[in-house]
């Protein structure tokens, strides 16, 4: 059975001012306000068409009923909501215990008991009077203290304003209003369609039931035609990243071959003028030698006529000179002609063309094979076959939920605040809870979940340092070695010289933690020491504000979570940023959290605010949420995936506690 604040906070609470309501109005929308709440949106509204304004809840337009009024009084126009007025008068008490209220009959003792049908306050001597008397024998008696009890107030009169001492048991059905005998027969007398008011009221909750049951059947076709959204706006995104990798695939090896044959036709280029300048040089120096050759039968021909003697003369000119000169003479008129021009390479002009033509003419053509129903059937949901036919959908990797587990134990003195998990290869899961001070230990069994325990100083998270072992960070400048078994035990203490918050095993000696007052990440050793500082970029411009969350992907890169910044940083060991995923648009974060990489490579990243958890490929891209409120996330803060494959992901509960949900990822 709902409860007082159960009821107060389901239908009493206004979603402006988050109180009880004060004058309720109800908006065609049929979301309610306070009157003055109301009226102080649609001041302050700067989204104000005409007479028209968004609705502060579902932000659907509504019409003013009076936009003649001064629009700070619009509020007072709309229908005045006399249920939740009149529940809110009825529960105003309830959670009271009355103590001095005296008997309606006697008006000497105490009232203890109530009369639903007399509606009279009894006290013990006249509820035992009252239960012999013939006819309230039958009348339905019960505790003073649940008389304004949810399953009390339906059955309670209500009494007429005019004759006050006469319940409303009529129905004017021309008038629309419920009124008494006496209202009946002096005011409504001529009135057609005066029925009993329990009649009128049962056959209009059976209406009202129909109607319950109407919208309900709505509601799941809307959730499904959700559900069929959300898995149509992942494959369509994930269809995007394929496609457009294919496009980026084709353009390389595009690019690719045009860069082969580039090389091949400078190669050849090369080749046929490297030959030619070879047998221009051949043919330079044998010039250069008949022309040295040349040159010395030309000096010594003219020595001879100069200053020989005539038995010189004689004896040179009857000597071979004459036949060396005319040799020289016929070997220069039999040289090749060099003076030519050089033969150039020409290029194809028509291919040149028909392939740029061709590259211009790419085109792209998106077949879209996933029509998305936006509007309800009309068959009824509650036949034999289902009211909805999707169409088939790509592959995808979907959830389902194997297990709840409950994290709050008989020791807790809090509520359970589990801000980090840390799954072992044995199966054992690490909660760090930071309401109650301690970390524990869950083996999980068949049938039942073993607990163990270790209370440490202000925890802020934990991650695993090998098969049996995990750090965690704590205040006071310390790192605690716990030993996991059928127990936790802090096996050492490490003293740092910073206070630190995120953690991560980047290495079997070698640890990724962030500082949150430095605004930077540390890799330090086992010992504390600080062995590189990751704080600024290349331009020397902050990377970080408040780096809360760490985990290490396979290939020994850090990842970041901030969330003020509201980025998703990928660092690798030399401190580069790899990339920034800016949690802005239709596929942003509200507010990143926990953060942890699965077996495939996906970063897995919760958003607390959004209440889902998100996917993002190893280059930081979008690719759909994992989970969402239709899988029961509340609030989600931490996130691990265990060696199974198994997902696990923190959410709020309503019993004031937080839970683990455990997903098996198909």
């Amino acid at each position: 059975m709902a409860t007082v604040l159960d009821l107060e906070t389901k239908f009493l609470e206004c979603h402006i001012c988050l109180e009880t309501y004060k004058r309720p109005k109800t908006i065609p929308c049929l979301h309610s306000f306070c009157e003055q709440c109301l009226n102080n949106y649609i001041a302050s509204c700067r989204e104000v068409h005409g007479s028209s304004f968004p609705c502060p809840v579902c932000k659907q337009f509504v019409d003013c009923p009076r936009p003649d009024l001064p629009r700070s009084q619009w509020a007072s126009s709309f229908k005045a909501s006399f249920f939740l007025n009149d529940l809110a008068d009825c529960l105003k008490h309830a959670a009271a215990t009355p103590l001095t209220i005296p008997c309606s009959l006697c008006n000497k003792q105490n009232a203890a008991k109530f009369c639903i049908d007399c509606d009279h306050k009894l006290c013990r001597d006249c509820s035992a009077v009252h239960s012999k008397i013939p006819t309230s024998r039958s009348h339905e008696v019960v505790d003073l203290s649940d008389c304004n009890s949810p399953h009390v107030h339906r059955r309670r009169k209500r009494y007429c304003h005019i004759h006050t001492d006469r319940a409303m048991d009529m129905y004017c059905q021309k008038c629309s209003t419920a009124l008494c005998q006496m209202c009946h027969l002096t005011f409504h007398k001529l009135c057609v369609g005066v029925v009993q008011l329990t009649e009128t009221a049962e056959q209009k909750r059976g209406w009202l039931k129909e109607l319950e049951g109407r919208t309900n059947a709505y509601i799941i076709k809307l959730s499904r035609i959700n559900e069929a959204l959300n898995r149509n706006l992942e494959a369509a995104n994930m269809s995007k990243i394929s496609d457009a990798e294919r496009v980026k695939e084709f353009f390389i090896k595009t690019m690719h071959a045009l860069r082969k044959k580039q090389e091949d036709l400078s190669g050849e280029l090369e080749r046929t003028y490297q030959a030619h300048m070879q047998a221009l040089v051949d043919g330079k120096r044998d010039r250069e030698e008949l022309l040295t050759a040349l040159y010395n039968a030309r000096d010594l021909t003219r020595s001879l006529v100069d200053v020989g003697s005539d038995w010189e003369v004689m004896q040179e000119a009857e000597s071979d000179l004459g036949q060396q000169v005319e040799g020289l003479i016929r070997r220069v008129d039999r040289l090749p002609r060099l003076d030519t021009p050089m033969a150039s390479m020409t290029l194809d002009v028509d291919c040149a063309k028909s392939v740029v033509e061709n590259i211009n003419k790419l085109s792209l053509s998106v077949t879209l094979s996933s029509p998305i129903p936006t509007t309800p059937t009309t068959d009824s949901p509650t036949s034999g076959t289902a009211p909805f036919s999707f169409p088939a959908m790509p592959q995808r990797r979907t959830p389902k939920l194997i297990k709840r587990i409950k994290t709050r134990t008989g020791l807790d003195t809090e509520k359970p605040e589990i801000w980090d998990m840390a799954v072992l290869p044995g199966g054992q899961l690490i909660l760090l809870d930071a309401g109650n001070s301690c970390i524990k230990g869950m083996n999980m069994g068949p049938s039942a979940t073993t607990v163990c325990r270790l209370n440490l100083r202000h925890p802020f998270r934990v991650c695993k340092l090998s098969e049996t072992e995990v750090v965690v960070t704590c205040q006071d400048h310390k790192l605690y070695v716990i030993s996991v078994s059928d127990k936790l035990e802090a096996t050492r203490c490490i003293q740092t010289l910073y206070e630190y918050w995120g953690l991560a095993r980047l290495g079997e000696t070698t640890l990724a933690v962030s500082c949150l007052d430095m605004k930077c990440i540390h890799i330090i050793d086992l010992n504390g020491k600080v062995l590189q500082t990751i704080s600024h970029d290349a331009s020397g411009n902050s990377i970080f504000q408040r780096p809360s969350y760490l985990c290490v992907t396979p290939d020994s890169d850090i990842v970041v979570s901030d969330c003020v910044t509201k980025c998703i940083y990928r660092l690798d060991m030399k401190g580069e940023v790899r990339f920034k995923y800016p949690c802005t648009g239709p596929f942003g974060l509200q507010n990143p959290r926990g953060i942890c990489c699965d077996q495939q490579g996906w970063l897995l990243c919760v958003d607390k605010e959004g209440q889902k958890v998100v996917r993002l490929s190893n280059v930081g891209r979008f690719a759909g949420s994992l989970l969402a409120t239709i899988h029961g996330l509340s609030y989600p803060e931490a996130v691990a995936v265990g060696y199974n494959g198994i997902v696990y992901v923190t959410s709020d509960a309503q019993a004031g506690t937080q839970d683990v949900l455990m997903f098996e990822i198909l």
